[in-house]
């Protein structure tokens, strides 16, 4: 569990397989590239996956961006900037 939460890796896709029983723990999925919000839990990779997609001026893929993964849409002391 220390890797799982040290690399703030979700659980809920391992979520059985992390509470079982067993004597060798379940291998951990792919590192996750680095959160950039909080609010949305949206990583740099989804965001540069989405942005492959968006079209446009900087403003329309930013929107484009906002309204596919609804990052930097909403405001807590937590989201990063």
């Amino acid at each position: 569990m220390l890797e799982w939460l040290q690399q703030q890796r979700p659980a809920a896709p391992s979520g059985r397989a992390l509470l079982a029983a067993g004597a060798k723990p379940p291998q951990a999925g792919p590192a996750r590239s680095v959160q950039v919000c909080a609010c949305n839990d949206v990583d740099e990779d989804a965001i540069v996956q989405a942005l492959r997609h968006c079209e446009g001026n900087a403003e329309d893929r930013l929107s484009g961006l906002q309204a596919q993964l609804r990052c930097g849409t909403s405001w807590s002391p937590a989201c990063l900037p």
